[in-house]
């Protein structure tokens, strides 16, 4: 996982900052770190995503959408 160092709200948009602190379920390799900041820069590109609340029986889905790079993400509870 990757820390959010903040997090500001304006109606459906997120504007998102990402720390350079990183978490793991187990020891990591040595390039780990690099590919998930890769990753996750990639990802949040533009610091801005859109996130919806898709309405669902029995779970809670939401969708995030960065206009920046078209990336589209599913958020499953």
């Amino acid at each position: 996982m990757r820390e959010l160092s903040s997090i500001t709200r304006e109606g459906n948009k997120l504007v998102l900052e990402l720390a350079d602190v990183y978490y793991y379920s187990e020891t990591p390799n040595t390039d780990d770190e690099q590919n998930l900041s890769d990753i996750t820069n990639e990802i949040f590109e533009g610091g801005v995503v859109h996130i919806f609340d898709l309405p669902t029986d029995g779970l809670k889905i939401f969708w995030l959408y960065n206009p920046c790079n078209q990336y589209e993400i599913f958020l499953v509870q």
